[in-house]
């Protein structure tokens, strides 16, 4: 029973991808095949309800980047397989009512593009957090978001005076926190403990 449901999910995921729109102008990959991570650019969102999840070749989710968030400019996820072993994964970007569907190959043998790496050039610390965390950047941070992962704006900052954030009255759990720097958006996960 198990094993029917896994092909069911996995021959669901192959046809979607078969169906979905080309994904040319929606999303840019910095590596395709890349040996560790690699960097994600959903582009031209405006005012867009999307989510995002990468899949293994069985189908179950791998990754959830965020769900049902509205959107706009472009949006930077990093795709960290060092976990993981070589193989196809599946990205799926719901994007309001449209579904784009593209695949990713881990390859260990292959090399870093120097050309293609994109430098974040921040880092949020510490991560898991207790009460607080700050921003480490040596650019302006425009804007802060954090969201439950139910995809609930919990906590918004427009040009923030300071890089250090108070979450103290959070509940313990994951958050997915959108930070724009450049007018670019990246997404990465906190862990409030």
């Amino acid at each position: 029973m198990k094993i029917k449901i896994i092909v069911t999910t996995l021959l669901s995921l192959v046809l979607l991808i078969a169906k979905a729109q080309k994904t040319d102008s929606i999303v840019s990959i910095s590596q395709n095949p890349f040996p560790i991570s690699t960097n994600i650019t959903i582009l031209n969102l405006n005012n867009d309800t999307v989510s995002f999840k990468i899949y293994d070749r069985c189908g179950l989710v791998i990754n959830t980047y965020f769900e049902n968030i509205v959107c706009t400019g472009n949006i930077v996820l990093n795709f960290d397989a060092s976990l993981l072993p070589d193989g196809i994964y599946l990205a799926l970007l719901n994007k309001n009512s449209e579904r784009h569907g593209f695949k990713l190959i881990k390859d260990s043998s292959s090399t870093i593009n120097e050309n293609t790496q994109t430098t974040n050039n921040f880092k949020i610390f510490p991560n898991p957090i207790t009460n607080k965390f700050s921003i480490s950047t040596n650019k302006k941070v425009e804007k802060i978001e954090i969201y439950n992962v139910n995809g609930k704006q919990i906590l918004s900052f427009n040009n923030p005076n300071s890089n250090d954030f108070d979450i103290e009255n959070f509940e313990n759990g994951v958050y997915i926190i959108l930070i724009t720097i450049d007018n670019i958006t990246y997404i990465r996960k906190i862990l409030k403990e």
